[in-house]
């Protein structure tokens, strides 16, 4: 075991007390129903999945309590997993196009190209009197 906490993994593996709660809230928030018959559903959810009860845990029974209550049931994809809110997010990098190098033709062109400009911008300020 690390002495920095930050890098300590046998935290992550104990369960946020308030994790399952804050979860069940958020979700019954966002369903858009009176206040006290949203904290009805989270309370008696919380309630069926006991104390200290994993977030998945407590997600379960609230939506076992909306088909009960003749909630719509929850969208699934076609292998019967819960559709996401979100399209998945594409975290892959990008590949830069190959870059050729220029050849001596271009180089020597843009070369001269800026030196000529540089003259003639000298010559109209009167640089070159």
């Amino acid at each position: 075991m690390s002495s920095n906490p930050s890098n300590d993994t046998s935290l992550h593996s104990v369960a946020n007390p308030y994790a399952g709660r804050d979860k069940v809230l958020l979700y019954v928030r966002g369903m858009d129903l009176p206040p006290v018959e949203g904290v009805e559903l989270a309370l008696e959810s919380l309630r069926r999945a006991g104390d200290g009860a994993m977030p998945d845990m407590v997600m379960e029974e609230l939506y076992g309590i909306l088909r009960e209550k003749g909630f719509p049931p929850r969208l699934v994809g076609p292998d019967g997993s819960p559709l996401a809110s979100v399209p998945p997010m594409n975290r892959r990098s990008m590949i830069p196009e190959d870059m050729a190098p220029l050849s001596f033709g271009k180089m020597l062109v843009w070369y001269v190209r800026g030196r000529w400009f540089a003259l003639r911008r000298a010559l109209r300020r009167g640089g070159g009197q």
